[in-house]
C-alpha cells in the first residue's frame, strides 16, 4: 500500500528522506482513481460483498444526468489513471451506463483508463453494445468460483452457467466487431 505525505508539511531534507528512505509520495493535489456510483444496488447477495448486509437499506436510486455530467466534467480535467462509474453497486443495473461512459471517453485526458467490474448476470444484447460502443477501456468480470456449488454458495442469486454464457456471447460479439483486436494482452 503507497503512503503519501504532505508536501507543505516538510523542507527539501525531510522530503527526501521520505521519499527514498520511508517510500513515500507527495500526496497528489487530486485524486489519482475516481469512483462515480450511477445507480445503487446489486442484483447478487454475495457473501463476501457488504452489500449482502445492508443492500435491503440502500434506496435504488440512479444519479441525475445533470449530476454526472458535472462531477464528470470537474474529474476530466484532471491527469487521472483510472475512472470507474460504478463503487458498491452492479454497474450494470444502470441501463444508461454505455451513454455515460461515451461521456467520460469523449472528455478524459490521455493515459486515463474508464474500467468497471460486473458480475455479468446483467449482460444482454442491448448491453453488450452499449458497453462496446461506449469507449469503455477495460472490464473485469467478477467470477468467484469455477464450480457451479462453489460459484453459486458465494455469488448467491447468480447462475454460474448464465453468466459464462453471457461473458462468451460479449466476448464473441466484440470479436466480431473489432476482429482485428488482439486476444492475448486485450482489456477485454
Amino acid at each position: 500500500m503507497r503512503r503519501y505525505y504532505l508536501l507543505q508539511s516538510t523542507g527539501a531534507i525531510k522530503g527526501l528522506y521520505k521519499r527514498l528512505i520511508k517510500k513515500e509520495r507527495p500526496l497528489p493535489p487530486f485524486p489519482k482513481v475516481i469512483q462515480i456510483q450511477t445507480k445503487s444496488g446489486c442484483n447478487a447477495r454475495c457473501v463476501f460483498c457488504p452489500n449482502s448486509l445492508v443492500g435491503d437499506q440502500l434506496t435504488h436510486g440512479e444519479m441525475e444526468w445533470d449530476l454526472f455530467t458535472k462531477i464528470s466534467d470537474e474529474i476530466t480535467q484532471y491527469s487521472l489513471t483510472r475512472i470507474s462509474p460504478y463503487l458498491m453497486n452492479e454497474p450494470l443495473l444502470d441501463r444508461n451506463l454505455g451513454e455515460k461512459v461515451r461521456y467520460l471517453a469523449d472528455r478524459k485526458r490521455p493515459g486515463t483508463v474508464i474500467k468497471i467490474n460486473s458480475n455479468g448476470a446483467l449482460l444482454d444484447k442491448e448491453m453488450e453494445e452499449q458497453l462496446i460502443e461506449s469507449g469503455l477501456d477495460r472490464i473485469n468480470f467478477s467470477v468467484h468460483g469455477i464450480r457451479k456449488g462453489t460459484y453459486e454458495s458465494q455469488m448467491v442469486g447468480l447462475k454460474l452457467d448464465m453468466v459464462l454464457e453471457n461473458i462468451d456471447a460479449f466476448l464473441e460479439l466484440k470479436r466480431k466487431k473489432e476482429p482485428t483486436s488482439p486476444e492475448c494482452g486485450s482489456p477485454w
